[in-house]
Order: C-alpha cells, then structure tokens, then sequence
C-alpha cells in the first residue's frame, strides 16, 4: 500500500486513539492501541480497516473536513470488506487473528458510519436504516464465523486479550420494570404471532434480548463494554435475520427494544444519539397493532433510561434532537401488572 500524507496522518491518529473511550479495560485499549496496528502492517486488508476506522474518527474531530474524511472511509472500507470476504475462504492461522479484527473494525466503521446517515434521512425513507442495520449484525456476524473456524488460531494470538472479559454476571438481572415489560413483550407476541414457526423464532429473540438487559443493567461504568451489547447480534438467529429482511412488524419491534441499549454508550463518537434517532424511523417500519408496544422504549429514553438503573450511562441529552412524544407506557391493550 503507496502511503500517502492522508494515510500517514490516519495512521497516527488511530496509534494516539485507537478504539479507546474511558470504558475499555486496559487490555481492550492495548489491543486497539498497539496489537491490531502492528499486526496490520502484515495484513494489507486489516490495514485498510484501521484507516477506515480512523478516517470515520477524523471526520468527528473535524467537522469542517467531514466530507473528505468520510468518502476516504467509504473507500477503506470496501476494500477491506471485498478482501475480507476473500480471506474467509481459508481461514488459517496465518490470518485468524487478522480477520477477527478486522471483523471488528469494520462492524464498527458500519455503525459509526450509519450517524451521519441517519442524521440527514427523511422519513419516506425510513425503511433505509434497517438495511443499514442488518449490514451491521452482518459484518458483527462475520467474527464469530472466522471464530467458529480458527478459535484456536485466534487465542493463541494477542487477540485473545479482544475476546476477554465478556461474560455477564453471575446475578446480572434487569430492574423489575423492564422484566415485567420482557414478559409482557413475550405473551403480546404468542398473541400476535399465529404462524408456530415465526412465534418460536421471536420468542427466542426476546429471551436473548431479556438475557442483554439482564447483562447490560447490571454492569456498572467501568465494566459495560460495546462487545456485550454486540453479542446479541451474533446470536441472533437466521430465522429472525429474515424477518428482519422481510420487515415483519414483530421482529422489527424486538429490534427497536435491542437498538434503545445503544443509549448507554451515547458518550461514544461513534454512537451518540444515534439510539434515539433510530428509533424515530423503526417505529415507522411497525404497522399499527405493533407500534403501541413501542412506547416503552420510548418512555425509558424520555426519562433518562431508568432501565440501567444509573449504573452504566451518563445523562441522555437531547436538547439538540427531538424527543419522542410519549403519553403512556404501554398499550391500553396490555395487560396490567404489579411494580413489585
């Protein structure tokens, strides 16, 4: 790779950030910091996946440049995907470690990239962020293949140290309300749902998605880490990508209640409002049976998320969005339960 001024400036300013936030453990900030840099200077592809992660975090930092930053990430980026998608044909232990990062970086590069893209989409497009969404969970799903392949190629590397530290609590369990919202999530769905094979799939999605609240509302500050709420798109199953494709107001709903958790990370460059940005056009996606299920979510972002249990955010702020008009919590069709 011809090493411009561009890229050289890319270059620094990933070893001086990396992926690092005042979240990330010190063995994820060494991983990004200095492993991935390194082990890219070998890897032509992942290299192109450092400068696409860094090109996106240019154009954060400057504004002004913004359009030049970008269009130099898009292009990064689609080398290193079409290369990436090479490299998955035989997984080795000379790329393993490589292709995990990469997979990681460019799954992030994707979610950062979709801000500006939502930030600028007119609701007669709205079906857009869903495509944009499941390229997301797409490339997210592309580590765990290159792990189902070369795990043991991948830990007795240095990145090892990227896949640490992700297993929830032994007593990690969501606030009452949100359990209670879970179960009521479930039997709207058993009601809704009249074909056997599509009520399973989603059912399955909501114990997943009950398992990440449990995980996520438990962690305090220091612990919570982007790969525990990442984890729900790998296991995700195909049948619910599907539906997703498809656009089937159920699948869409349980993904507007994953998509409220990106407000915990909101102090991220790469995240930001965009939780509540997206929500605005998911609920137009839902027809009406389904969208009155919403309102939760919405409520949780209108009084500040009491569903992490102020334990891993800081305060929503959105006085430069709009906020999401909610006058109930639930559906007059749902059930009543008790707060205790």
């Amino acid at each position: 790779m011809y090493l411009t001024q561009t890229t050289l400036e890319q270059l620094e300013n990933f070893g001086k950030h990396g992926l690092r936030n005042e979240l990330y453990s010190e063995h994820l900030r060494l991983v990004w910091k200095e492993t991935v840099p390194l082990m890219a200077i070998n890897h032509p592809y992942l290299m192109h996946g450092v400068l696409a992660t860094s090109a996106m975090h240019l154009a954060y930092l400057r504004p002004d440049e913004a359009q030049r930053y970008l269009r130099l990430c898009d292009e990064h980026q689609c080398a290193a995907i079409g290369q990436f998608r090479e490299q998955l044909k035989a997984i080795n232990a000379h790329n393993a470690a490589a292709l995990f990062a990469l997979a990681a970086l460019v799954s992030m590069a994707t979610l950062a990239r979709m801000l500006p893209k939502v930030r600028r989409l007119q609701r007669e497009h709205a079906g857009d962020i869903l495509d944009w969404i499941l390229e997301t969970i797409h490339l997210t799903r592309g580590a765990r293949d290159v792990l189902m392949t070369g795990e043991k190629w991948v830990w007795g590397s240095p990145m090892r140290n990227a896949m640490l530290g992700f297993d929830p609590p032994s007593d990690a369990l969501a606030p009452t309300h949100v359990r209670h919202h879970m179960y009521h999530l479930s039997e709207f769905c058993i009601s809704a749902c009249t074909d056997t094979h599509k009520r399973t799939i989603c059912l399955d999605a909501i114990q997943e998605l009950h398992s990440t609240y449990d995980t996520v509302c438990s962690l305090t500050q220091k612990q919570l880490e982007v790969g525990h709420l990442m984890h729900w798109f790998v296991k995700a199953s195909p049948g619910f990508i599907d539906l997703l494709r498809e656009r089937d107001s159920m699948a869409v709903l349980i993904l507007c209640h994953f998509w409220l958790l990106w407000a915990a990370f909101q102090h991220l460059w790469y995240v930001q409002d965009l939780a509540l940005r997206s929500l605005l056009f998911l609920e137009d996606l839902l027809d009406e049976i389904h969208r009155p299920w919403l309102e939760w979510a919405k409520a949780e972002l209108r009084d500040d998320m009491p569903c992490l249990n102020g334990a891993a955010h800081t305060p929503m702020t959105t006085t430069t969005t709009p906020t999401p008009n909610v006058t109930s919590t639930y559906p007059s069709s749902a059930p009543a339960y008790s707060s205790a």
